[in-house]
């Protein structure tokens, strides 16, 4: 399974997983480039973010292909 990075917000990575499930990675983003891949024990379910950049994040990226 793919944990593909799909973007940026408030200092943390958003990755994508292949069922469409988002988490993130706490590091600069011009660390990782967008479509590059991330190890499955470095993800961090969404849910531990504040809830104000959580709404953020599925705003911006949960829907942009639904």
């Amino acid at each position: 399974m793919d944990n593909t990075i799909i973007g940026y917000e408030s200092d943390y990575i958003i990755i994508e997983k292949d069922d469409g499930d988002l988490f993130f990675l706490e590091a600069p983003a011009d660390l990782l480039p967008i479509g590059e891949t991330v190890a499955e024990n470095e993800l961090t379910p969404l849910n531990e973010l504040p809830i104000e950049i959580q709404m953020k994040v599925y705003q911006k990226y949960k829907f942009q292909g639904e």
